[in-house]
């Protein structure tokens, strides 16, 4: 909805409001619930390169932005929305979100650490066998040098 919206009026970049939480919760739901290794980038072209969608608050932590928020005097409105799921007090978000909470009382720099291994890939380290070609062209070493 939100390309073919950009689409009709003009607009080539799509900004949205997702933080770090949001970005470490769902690389770990992936992980867990789907068997697959991905996360939101914070920049992506469309595959039809009409739109880039760009997430300016993927390195600033949730607590932080409200925190921000409540010192601007802003108000701060819970997600509801039926399309996330996180309104359920079941959800996949919820569970994710409370690990990584009971994580970080002995891991102090969790989020850190993890914002950082989402920008260090090591292709020839996982499993996934298509990544063997890509490998094999050096790109290890080009996401290295661009890291």
């Amino acid at each position: 909805m939100l390309y073919s919206f950009a689409k009709q009026h003009g607009y080539t970049k799509i900004a949205l409001g997702h933080h770090l939480d949001d970005l470490i919760e769902t690389l770990l739901i992936n992980l867990f619930f789907e068997g697959r290794l991905s996360t939101m980038p914070l920049r992506l072209v469309s595959d039809d390169g009409a739109n880039t969608v760009i997430r300016p608050l993927g390195t600033c932590e949730e607590k932080d932005l409200q925190r921000y928020a409540w010192l601007r005097g802003f108000p701060i409105v819970p997600c509801g929305c039926p399309l996330c799921g996180c309104s359920s007090l079941e959800s996949r978000r919820k569970q994710v979100k409370e690990l990584i909470g009971s994580m970080e009382a002995s891991i102090p720099r969790l989020k850190a650490s993890m914002l950082g291994a989402m920008g260090n890939v090591k292709l020839s380290h996982l499993l996934d066998l298509n990544l063997g070609a890509l490998h094999a062209k050096g790109v290890d070493e080009a996401v290295e040098r661009l890291g």
